[in-house]
């Protein structure tokens, strides 16, 4: 896979980079921003939540680009940035919408030993890579089927990606340690970061959970 991996960004190189500095960079920073001023807000009871909220909707909504390129590669077609932005706009309400409330059912379900949200943050995770289905009922069932057939394959792909995203914190803290604490330059930093980092997490979430050949419906 990791071949397959440096040969999709070695014949999309510039399509990747451009995607990410649209769609990636400035989700993260409107995110990240949003996420800082719900601490200012004193009505808001659980700011922690939100701006998990918001960090998860990043992680969620830039994913379908990727997915469409990795398709259209395996097909040996290539994906044009238009084409890339369309289906990400295309995607946004239904990915917004479900995130949204599967995140308060996980949120809610936490006393049941996390289970639920365990089942609820896994499912998420594969729910973007099914968006070319046609039709929501389609995406759902065709992300339920897959994680039923892989389900503890699946959970340590939710460990790998959250062990990415701590990395990358880690590093981030570590090149910040020696400045003056500056708001605005940890958001700038952070989405640089995942500009580059998610990508790579997409294109081989892509990659691990579409392994057919066949003609999909991206239009």
């Amino acid at each position: 896979m990791i071949r397959e991996m440096v040969d999709i960004y070695s014949r999309h190189l510039i399509l990747i980079l451009l995607l990410s500095v649209l769609i990636i960079f400035p989700i993260t920073m409107a995110g990240y921003f949003a996420a800082m001023m719900s601490y200012e807000i004193d009505a808001l009871s659980t700011p922690t939540y939100f701006a998990g909220l918001l960090m998860l909707i990043n992680f969620i909504i830039c994913a379908p680009p990727f997915l469409k390129l990795v398709l259209r590669d395996k097909e040996d077609e290539k994906m044009t940035l238009k084409e890339g932005i369309l289906f990400f706009i295309k995607q946004f309400g239904p990915l917004l919408m479900l995130t949204i409330l599967l995140y308060l059912a996980a949120i809610y379900s936490m006393w049941m030993f996390f289970i639920p949200t365990a089942v609820i943050l896994i499912f998420l995770m594969v729910l973007p890579y099914f968006t070319d289905e046609q039709g929501l009922k389609s995406m759902v069932k065709k992300t339920f089927t897959k994680i039923m057939d892989e389900n503890i394959v699946i959970f340590i792909d939710l460990i790998i990606v959250v062990s990415i995203n701590l990395l990358v914190w880690a590093l981030m803290m570590y090149v910040l340690h020696n400045y003056e604490n500056n708001i605005y330059g940890y958001m700038v930093l952070r989405g640089i970061l995942n500009t580059f980092s998610l990508p790579v997490i997409y294109i081989y979430l892509s990659l691990r959970y579409r392994t057919e050949t066949t003609k999909t419906g991206l239009g």
